[in-house]
């Protein structure tokens, strides 16, 4: 048996070795619940942000090769303005080929967008479904401790009723 001291009201009281067992496991299951909670939260967090990242990097790779798009088109225009009539439906068939090839760039840069965005969204589920798992492991041992360790307090009292 041992004798403590209640932190909050001060009073003593005693304790056997069981349930000190019982107090410590509870007090350390918990620290680890809340652990395992800031660490859920913290992992979602710090994919939230790179999922924010990923996609203002791929916002900023298209509009940069929109831009070069834009740049590309207008200095077509300018070269077409300045050859003459003779050559004039070659070059608007170079220009229009030129377009083609750059809208068939930006729908790929779109679809890599949607994919990274869809493999990133995809990892986070697959770790937030890990981590729940844990956790219901953690719970389901958990109540195992406590039903076997109340089962071993029964038999112990029984033991000393007979």
């Amino acid at each position: 048996m041992y004798e403590r001291t209640c932190p909050h009201c001060h009073k003593a009281f005693t304790i056997d070795e069981a349930g000190y067992v019982d107090l410590v496991k509870q007090m350390r299951d918990e620290g680890f619940a809340r652990a395992l909670e800031r660490r859920l939260e913290l992992a979602e967090n710090e994919t939230r942000a790179e999922l924010v990242l990923a996609e203002a990097k791929l916002t900023s790779g298209f509009q940069e090769a929109q831009a070069k798009e834009a740049a590309e088109i207008e200095r077509l225009k300018g070269e077409l303005k300045a050859s003459d009539v003779a050559r004039q439906p070659a070059v608007e068939l170079a220009q229009a080929k030129v377009a083609n090839a750059l809208k068939d760039e930006a729908a790929k840069q779109a679809t890599a967008k949607q994919l990274a965005v869809t493999t990133a969204v995809t990892t986070v589920e697959k770790e937030r479904d890990a981590l729940a798992r844990d956790l219901e492991a953690k719970a389901t041992e958990q109540k195992l401790l406590e039903s076997s360790l109340r089962e071993a307090c029964v038999a112990e009292v029984r033991a000393k009723g007979d």
